[in-house]
């Protein structure tokens, strides 16, 4: 299937919502992610019913019902000011019935919230910093939020919507992946470049210790752990996409090929023979 248009035998959809999108989040599974515009075209989940989006202007949360193929309705965010930055990423509950966002980023403020999924209300509310990168554990357990003020990670109770505390990773992370056997998040921090393992088997009562990591370098945005558990791709803004060996952990390839820019994101094929690659001005 092609990305921004349709080719025999695909289909893709088309919403137009407010302007910024930064991600797609399914309710169930599926996802995908943008670096920022007015609308896309992305290829349709089958298994999905809803979809949320995050928008930068005017701060809203999309939803998009993928059954139907329309945008049902708007969270607007009126309490953030145009100068606030917003969440890039969101997370789900396992149940569909919770959205976990993370605003007003700075090195000074921002906050974690639990908004009804149905409503857009928000429920619960924590001043710990926000930052990009948001991630929810596969067994929907444990939620990561990183944190611009603290520079590092605030932990999340998601069943029991607790904050268990946060730990420190020397700068703000933009995006979180995870070990297929759910064992350890793998974590950037952008500046100066370090793929950070982090062990989270502790949990709930130890917050993840850090057991090992990898330099790359440069500013680092795009993270995906594979899913054979053996490497993990990691964007850099100077040397491109970079394939990490987790049993080594080196750095055993690195190339740009068409992404002259630093990649925001990565997808892999459901065959997982082809990595698709979001950079910051078009996909490869």
């Amino acid at each position: 299937m092609e990305f921004g248009g349709s080719s025999s035998g695909a289909a893709t959809l088309r919403y137009d919502v407010p302007s910024g999108v930064s991600s797609f989040k399914a309710s169930i599974t599926g996802t995908a992610m943008d670096s920022g515009g007015n609308s896309y075209d992305y290829p349709a989940d089958p298994t999905a019913t809803l979809v949320y989006s995050t928008n930068v202007l005017p701060a809203a949360i999309s939803v998009i019902d993928v059954e139907s193929q329309s945008l049902v309705n708007n969270f607007f965010l009126n309490y953030l000011a145009p100068t606030d930055q917003q969440g890039h990423f969101l997370s789900v509950s396992p149940d569909g019935k919770y959205l976990w966002i993370s605003e007003q980023i700075s090195a000074d403020g921002g906050y974690v919230a639990v908004l009804d999924a149905v409503t857009g209300e928000e429920l619960k509310h924590w001043d710990v910093g926000a930052g990009v990168a948001n991630h929810i554990t596969h067994d929907g357990k444990w939620l990561f939020v990183a944190s611009s003020k603290t520079n590092g990670i605030n932990v999340f109770d998601v069943e029991d919507q607790a904050y268990l505390g946060s730990f420190a990773i020397g700068s703000a992370a933009h995006v979180i992946d995870e070990s297929p056997d759910g064992t350890t998040i793998w974590i950037e921090d952008a500046p100066p470049g370090y793929l950070g393992k982090f062990d989270i088997t502790g949990l709930p009562g130890t917050l993840p210790t850090q057991t090992d990591q990898v330099y790359i370098g440069g500013s680092l945005h795009a993270l995906l752990a594979h899913p054979n558990g053996d490497y993990v791709f990691v964007g850099s803004s100077t040397s491109g996409t970079n394939i990490v060996d987790v049993n080594t952990m080196s750095v055993i390839k690195t190339f740009t090929g068409g992404m002259r820019e630093s990649p925001h994101n990565y997808t892999i094929s459901p065959d997982e023979n082809y990595l698709l690659v979001g950079d910051t001005g078009y996909y490869t």
